[in-house]
């Protein structure tokens, strides 16, 4: 979940790690830094949603590297929209559920 202000973003989400009735883990960070101003939020399978957010981000931090400037807010989700789209047609079916949210301050 997500509330957007004028000048802040906030964000949140649950904590709980959970394979059909069973509660594996209380304390699951399902929120993953991306860079100093923006984050993931991300809920599904544990694996598939610490793989695909450790992909996107190496990713991210890549290209930042190569071209020697971060990408914007906007990119980082036109790119992450297209790996998922890619990955869902290409793998088998899971769901996968992700919000991206962008900070106006560094996180500290």
């Amino acid at each position: 979940m997500g509330i957007k202000g004028r000048d802040f973003v906030m964000v949140c989400s649950d904590t709980t790690a959970a394979h059909s009735i069973i509660k594996i883990k209380h304390d699951e960070d399902k929120i993953v830094p991306i860079d100093d101003h923006k984050v993931f939020c991300l809920s599904g399978e544990a694996g598939d949603r610490v793989n695909f957010s450790e992909y996107i981000i190496a990713n991210v931090k890549l290209n930042a590297l190569r071209n020697g400037t971060r990408l914007s807010t906007k990119s980082v989700a036109h790119y992450t929209r297209g790996e998922l789209a890619t990955a869902l047609r290409k793998v088998s079916p899971c769901a996968w559920i992700c919000s991206f949210a962008h900070a106006p301050c560094p996180m500290r």
